[in-house]
């Protein structure tokens, strides 16, 4: 090995050794870092020679610091990733009903390598592997990939969409045929990822439900729709992603008691229109989508929610409540 290249080799192990074996409470002395290098590589360097190269490590932008007791330790100060933000991370994979098991388990192991490996193993230690219900779609991520690609590159896309039968087995929709999208945005919303683009079957913006495309979509050579410039995306994945709906959103007058207000910010967001009547109620004003999902929102109230306008609404609501009861 010639002297440059074995010198830039023994920079990337060094710095290497130091991300995954050396934190700030657990440092690591000069010899220990001269045995690595020696057993692991099988590198021979002097004392002299190990600080310059940690010296050159600190001057490219590497945050090593350095403290004494018997002799000099080092770890990696600031790293890319605090502990806490790899944790967040984590618990955002675990926590998405998007990503397969078997890929929950693969980003947890390259998520623990942005810290050291003590700092990796507390990770694991605090994981907490309730019985979470996650899609089985392990083409998920080829099907980002694929929609990125499509809306970067402004083409169409073909895809076969799925649902479920009576029996719980998975069937194709639109007749067994694929849909025709120019893919306008991917926008997670709780617990899945979904697609916001226009449906060249129907003619319209649609939404689609990123784990229920059945494969890998094809990008097709077509130039897509361009998206409408009257069209307000932000609006309308706000419209649609509040209740779930792909139908057409209308203005809807709550009245609701005060207790209801953490809820309806909750929902909503803070900006959503309300006005006190009373020192226990208000009413507030809602652009949804009106759907089960919708419903399923008021109800939960328990008759602290009451729909007062449109009367359509209320009247399509009061159907539902009854239909549940009837035999």
């Amino acid at each position: 090995m010639n002297n440059d290249r074995e010198t830039r080799m023994r920079l990337m192990w060094l710095y290497e050794i130091l991300l995954k074996e050396a934190d700030a409470e657990h440092p690591i002395s000069t010899n220990a870092l001269i045995e690595r290098l020696w057993s692991t590589h099988g590198i021979r360097l002097h004392r002299v020679t190990l600080t310059k190269d940690l010296e050159l490590l600190r001057e490219s932008g590497i945050d090593i610091v350095t403290t004494r007791t018997k002799g000099y330790n080092y770890h990696i100060g600031e790293r890319l990733f605090e502990v806490g933000e790899v944790k967040l991370l984590i618990d955002a994979v675990e926590a998405s009903k998007f990503i397969t098991k078997h890929r929950t388990k693969v980003l947890e192991k390259k998520l623990t390598t942005l810290v050291s490996m003590y700092q990796a193993e507390s990770l694991k230690r605090s994981l907490y592997n309730c019985e979470k219900v996650k899609s089985e779609n392990e083409q998920g991520m080829k099907v980002v990939d694929a929609i990125h690609a499509a809306i970067n590159t402004g083409k169409k896309i073909s895809f076969y969409y799925t649902d479920y039968s009576i029996k719980r087995r998975r069937i194709l929709k639109n007749h067994h045929k694929p849909y025709i999208v120019s893919p306008y945005q991917l926008i997670c919303n709780g617990d899945f990822y979904y697609l916001v683009g226009f449906n060249h079957q129907r003619e319209k913006v649609n939404v689609f439900r990123v784990d229920r495309i059945a494969k890998e979509p094809e990008v097709l050579l077509e130039a897509a729709e361009p998206m409408p410039e009257e069209f307000d995306l932000s609006r309308y994945t706000k419209q649609v992603f509040r209740m779930y709906a792909t139908d057409d959103p209308v203005e809807v007058t709550l009245r609701c008691q005060a207790d209801v207000m953490k809820g309806l910010v909750d929902k909503f967001g803070p900006r959503v229109w309300t006005r006190p009547v009373s020192d226990q109620e208000f009413v507030a004003r809602v652009s949804v989508c009106t759907s089960p999902t919708f419903y399923a929102w008021v109800f939960q109230w328990g008759g602290k929610v009451r729909i007062t306008e449109p009367k359509f609404v209320a009247e399509e609501y009061q159907r539902m409540l009854r239909g549940q009861v009837e035999e």
